[in-house]
């Protein structure tokens, strides 16, 4: 049996087209199964955009409430600070005139005890020389 080379090449291009077919038909077998993948893939994506787009509605939401809450909470910050310094600033002032107002009253004191001893000194000398004198 001897196959001239027209029947050799015809029966290579009959098996390369039956090995050709065997390939286009697994494609196309897989590219069937990636489209009906990708068209689950895409029903779950629109059943997932609602709740998505609601829970970013709501995050944004939430991020505003919490802005706004920082915003107010520097504020009393800022007033407690404020309030802080004023009662530091009214906490010294009161108490240095009442250091003041002790110390006057403490210099009054000594100097009522100095012209008391000495008024009982003087009253003391001259009692003294009555008495030696009589």
């Amino acid at each position: 049996m001897t196959f001239t080379l027209g029947e050799v090449m015809m029966i290579g291009g009959a098996i390369a087209g039956v090995i050709f077919l065997i390939i286009f038909a697994r494609l196309a077998i897989q590219i069937s199964h990636t489209a009906a993948e990708v068209e689950r893939t895409v029903r779950n994506l629109n059943e997932l955009v609602p709740p998505a787009r609601r829970l970013l509605e709501q995050t944004e939401s939430d991020l505003e409430e919490i802005r706004e809450l920082a915003r107010r909470t520097t504020k009393i910050a800022e007033d407690v600070e404020a309030v802080t310094g004023q009662a530091s600033t009214m906490t010294v002032q009161l108490l240095k005139g009442l250091e003041g107002q002790i110390l006057d009253r403490a210099k009054a004191a000594v100097a009522g005890v100095k012209a008391g001893v000495t008024a009982l000194r003087q009253r003391g000398d001259g009692t003294h020389a009555r008495s030696s004198g009589r």
